[in-house]
């Protein structure tokens, strides 16, 4: 009896830590970053390169489908030490006409809204008094222990969406780690 007590409460405890993290491509960031690597992969997504920097490993894959827009490129930092994911960084396709991008942002951040349970009309943070694209330019939202931070990045015509999830339990731990508090 005592053991399955035991066995419920470590799952049950290992559920809840997963339902903290915020979900990518239908997976949870809490898991490990080959759960994801492989969802990407299965996507129709191919791996552009890897990089390393400061204990942080990169992944750049290009050319699947997310949230239904074909040719999307996603950058995943990953932490060597913990091998789990602290950003994922998706860009949209390019696009000179704005009306495209602007249905684009509401369509995400409607998705985003459904998924998390979250109200379209005010889930999401922006300027109301800028011009169009530029009250676009740096919208978040704010998910418990984590962030989305939806925007609209403008250069010489040219308009892209990029949708950045930060996993900030991840990124806790990546810090306790770091900072050798957990040696104590």
């Amino acid at each position: 009896m005592k053991y399955k007590f035991l066995f419920f409460f470590l799952l049950f405890s290992s559920l809840l830590s997963y339902s903290q993290h915020p979900n990518f491509l239908g997976k949870s960031l809490g898991e490990p970053a080959t759960v994801i690597l492989s969802e990407l992969s299965k996507r129709g997504f191919d791996c552009a390169r890897d990089w390393t920097i400061e204990g942080n490993h990169f992944f750049s894959y290009n050319g699947g489908k997310f949230a239904s827009i074909p040719n999307c490129h996603v950058t995943l930092k990953i932490c060597q030490e913990t091998n789990k994911i602290v950003n994922a960084h998706v860009t949209f396709p390019e696009t000179s006409d704005t009306t495209i991008v602007q249905n684009q942002f509401e369509l995400i951040k409607d998705m985003l809204c459904n998924r998390y349970g979250l109200n379209p009309d005010n889930c999401v943070s922006y300027d109301e008094s800028k011009p169009v694209l530029f009250k676009y330019s740096n919208a978040s939202i704010n998910i418990d222990k984590n962030s989305i931070h939806l925007s609209i990045y403008s250069k010489d015509n040219n308009h892209t969406l990029h949708l950045i999830y930060t996993d900030k339990l991840n990124k806790a731990e990546v810090d306790r780690k770091r900072s050798g508090v957990d040696d104590v």
